[in-house]
């Protein structure tokens, strides 16, 4: 492999996976909160570092590639000609680097916090250099070597041992839950593309083994993003394969023996599928718990913007931090301490739902950005799934087009997409010229 895909693969296991491992450890531990930011501060900086020394050997790279000074018609243009830019590009350019420096500057001028506000461009910056690396400087070999490599990393080292740990710590803890979308749906939606592709029964057992680690995460979102899974195959595929009904009853039997097991009071499954809980939440008055974190988080960064209706249309800016005192009631729902990114008593920097995070630090302009690099993403994957006639090409697009789908799923609860750093290698694989130069 070349030198800037291994730093490539290093960025994505350092960036998302270290963190993960580490943030359960110190939590495990019962370790300081101070301690657990100081561990994911030393974490970011790691993979800034190597993200870094990616980007210095790309245009290593490009120069080795160019005509030198001396040869007539040289011009410092030629060095970024070669990577032939189409619309999915430029939107990336547009929003995460363009909209992410712009918000940057009015944070700047703002007063913002600097340190939240770097922490914000930041994000901008490594998904937009993430997915240029994979587009532009990743052999074809190495295109599918990155992605098995990266999907069988969670699988082995974060999905099989979490899982272990916290299903046996489950009757003496009242904790049971994935921290991130990516370690648990993604080997699932890879092995479920594998084995509609393949049929066999390795990746079955793969296939199974992902899918009970998913479903006893207890956690809503990555409930949606299988069933979402499950539901969009079949209407990408030409046609039903009996692959797929064997899953459908897997699956349907997991969730028996879950509910089997809830209903008997032997794994009580409190606040996540509680029924029960999800009635009274939308429809008693009287629930104390009637709102979500998420909802109160949005409604105090509108309000907040509401102070100024210049930042309707260039946002408050990275850094911005919402004042939820003004919404009564917000105590009962906004409990946890600092892990939703909570400054002080009412202030909060992190707003969960991805869409209202972008509209309060970006405006309408960086929120018509957003959208419109979601929808050309997506229309993109698909016409790459489509247009390929190469049955490896097929796979591995939808396989990105899954994951992209329930990453968007994922960002309406968990502040998403921009952070993902896998999801922006993966789309710029699946960009990657050499990507189609696989046809045969």
């Amino acid at each position: 492999m070349r030198t800037i895909e291994k730093l490539i693969i290093l960025i994505l296991i350092v960036s998302a996976f270290s963190s993960h491992i580490l943030g359960s450890v110190l939590a495990i531990t019962n370790a300081d909160l101070g301690i657990q930011w100081l561990f994911s501060r030393v974490n970011a900086m790691i993979a800034g570092i190597l993200l870094a020394l990616a980007v210095m050997t790309a245009i290593l790279h490009l120069n080795k590639n160019q005509k030198t000074p001396s040869d007539a018609g040289y011009n410092a243009s030629q060095l970024i000609r070669p990577l032939e830019f189409n619309i999915l590009d430029l939107l990336v350019i547009f929003f995460f680097f363009g909209i992410g420096s712009f918000a940057f500057i009015v944070g700047f001028i703002r007063g913002n916090s600097l340190s939240y506000a770097i922490g914000d461009a930041y994000i901008y910056l490594s998904f937009g250099l993430t997915y240029f690396l994979s587009a532009f400087f990743v052999s074809k070999q190495g295109i599918f070597k990155i992605i098995d490599f990266i999907v069988y990393f969670i699988f082995i080292f974060i999905m099989i041992p979490e899982t272990i740990y916290k299903f046996s710590q489950y009757f003496s803890t009242s904790t049971f839950g994935a921290s991130g979308l990516f370690y648990y749906l993604l080997p699932f939606i890879y092995f479920f593309c594998r084995y509609e592709s393949e049929n066999s029964k390795k990746m079955l057992y793969r296939l199974t083994v992902s899918a009970i680690t998913t479903i006893f995460t207890l956690y809503r979102t990555l409930a949606f993003g299988m069933i979402a899974v499950v539901a969009l195959s079949p209407i990408l595929g030409k046609r039903l394969k009996r692959s797929y009904f064997k899953f459908m009853g897997i699956i349907l039997f997991l969730l028996s023996i879950l509910l089997t097991l809830h209903f008997a009071q032997i794994l009580p499954i409190m606040g996540r599928y509680d029924l029960t809980y999800y009635y009274n939440s939308l429809f008693n008055p009287e629930w104390s718990d009637k709102r979500d974190a998420r909802v109160t988080e949005t409604v105090s960064a509108l309000n907040t913007m509401s102070n100024d209706d210049l930042s309707y249309f260039w946002g408050m800016g990275h850094g911005a931090i919402a004042d939820m005192t003004n919404d009564e009631g917000y105590e009962a729902v906004y409990q946890f301490d600092d892990s939703g990114g909570s400054l002080e008593e009412g202030k909060v920097h992190s707003i969960h739902f991805t869409p209202a995070s972008v509209f309060f630090r970006t405006g309408l302009i960086g929120l018509a950005g957003f959208v419109s690099f979601l929808v050309f993403a997506l229309i993109f994957l698909y016409e790459r799934y489509s247009g390929s006639g190469h049955e490896e090409n097929r796979l591995y697009s939808k396989i990105v087009l899954l994951i992209f789908v329930v990453s968007i799923i994922y960002s309406f609860s968990r502040y998403g997409i921009m952070n993902d750093l896998v999801l922006a290698a993966f789309l710029g694989l699946i960009r990657n010229p050499n990507f189609t130069s696989r046809n045969p």
